[in-house]
C-alpha cells in the first residue's frame, strides 16, 4: 500500500503509474542537492485537483 495511500480518492493504474514517475523524480531531487539522508520523512501525493485557466492569463 506504499504509493496507493498517497493517492487520494480513486486508485487507478495510471495514477499509480504516474505516482511513481513522481516519486523517482522526487527523491532524485532530494538525492542531487544531499538532502535525502537529512530528511526525516517527506513524499509526493497525489491529489484530486484539477487546475482551469483564467481568462486572460499569460
Amino acid at each position: 500500500p506504499g504509493l496507493a495511500i498517497r493517492i487520494l480518492g480513486d486508485i487507478t493504474a495510471e495514477k499509480v503509474r504516474i505516482l511513481q514517475e513522481v516519486d523517482a523524480i522526487f527523491i532524485n531531487g532530494l538525492r542531487e542537492w544531499d538532502l535525502y539522508d537529512k530528511v526525516w520523512q517527506a513524499g509526493a501525493m497525489l491529489l484530486p485537483v484539477n487546475s482551469v485557466g483564467v481568462m486572460g492569463d499569460e
